[in-house]
């Protein structure tokens, strides 16, 4: 959360403040105050939320409820990102700086592309899917939903993965992987016994 409202600020938005019941008011030190916890809080109609929680079960979890209670969630696309010709971005998703989208993409709601990302053309990525720094993919690839990329992750060109596949830190995928809820890892990447 305080690296998006980092990228935030440095791009001219107002940040009203953190949902986190997590921190003691005595222990936050961030410019930004923490308004309250998302479980107690009531969204007005001029609020937009993006929920940054890297973990996607908790992402989704925070959304449900703030929804639940009429909250409106917007995108945040960076200006130092690049977003090619016909790409589309669901509403709640973080682009950071120096992320790429190259084109003929479709990228859920909710997802997290941090930086030095890249998606390549005709892919399709379904809601809650988190890119970690430096990850890659590469042309005509799937990924479901809840799908996470760890640091530096890549996949070739053609892959599809089933929803809540895990790839860890540095590893390449060759070939697609149809079993919900794995953990691939290594070059080639290979499903974690």
């Amino acid at each position: 959360g305080r690296e998006l409202a980092g990228y935030l600020m440095t791009e001219g938005y107002s940040v009203k403040g953190f949902l986190d019941g997590g921190f003691s008011e005595t222990k936050w030190t961030y410019p930004i105050p923490i308004l309250d916890s998302p479980e107690n809080w009531m969204p007005s109609h001029d609020e937009r939320f993006i929920v940054a929680l890297g973990e996607a079960k908790w992402r989704q979890h925070y959304v449900k409820l703030l929804t639940e209670r009429g909250a409106q969630f917007t995108s945040f696309i960076s200006k130092h990102a690049f977003v090619g010709s016909r790409v589309v971005i669901g509403d709640g998703s973080i682009v950071a700086p120096t992320a790429v989208l190259t084109g003929d993409i479709r990228l859920g709601c909710h997802c997290i592309l941090n930086i030095h990302t890249s998606i390549s053309h005709d892919c399709v990525v379904d809601d809650f899917v988190t890119l970690s720094p430096g990850s890659r993919i590469t042309g005509r690839c799937t990924l479901a939903k809840d799908v996470f990329l760890g640091v530096n992750a890549s996949l070739i060109p053609d892959v599809t993965l089933a929803a809540k596949t895990v790839v860890g830190a540095g590893a390449v995928v060759t070939k697609s992987c149809e079993t919900e809820g794995i953990t691939l890892v290594g070059v080639p990447a290979k499903r974690l016994c």
